[in-house]
C-alpha cells in the first residue's frame, strides 16, 4: 500500500509543477504585452480622463492621427444649457 500513496504524492507533485510553469508563462506573455502596448495603454486612459474631465466625447474619441470618430455630444449639449440657464436667470 504505501507504493500507492507514494503515487499520489509523486502525481500532486507532478501536477504542481505543471501548474507553476503554466503561471510561470501567462505571468510572461502580460509582462510582454504590457511592454508592447503600454503607451498605447497609457494614452487610451489620458484620452478617457480628459473626456471625463472636460465632458466632451470628441476629444476621447480622437484618434492619433488626428481624424474625428464621433460626435461631440458633450460641448454642444452642455453649451446649450448652460446658456439657457443664464438666459433664465
Amino acid at each position: 500500500m504505501q507504493g500507492r500513496f507514494g503515487s499520489v504524492r509523486k502525481s500532486r507533485a507532478q501536477a504542481m509543477t505543471e501548474y507553476i510553469i503554466i503561471v510561470s508563462l501567462v505571468a510572461i506573455a502580460c509582462i510582454a504585452v504590457v511592454t508592447a502596448f503600454g503607451k498605447q495603454i497609457a494614452n487610451l486612459f489620458r484620452r478617457s480622463t480628459n473626456a471625463l474631465n472636460t465632458g466632451s466625447v470628441a476629444k476621447a474619441e480622437t484618434t492619433d492621427a488626428g481624424t474625428f470618430t464621433g460626435i461631440d455630444q458633450g460641448s454642444a449639449g452642455g453649451g446649450a444649457a448652460a446658456g439657457g440657464a443664464a438666459a433664465g436667470s
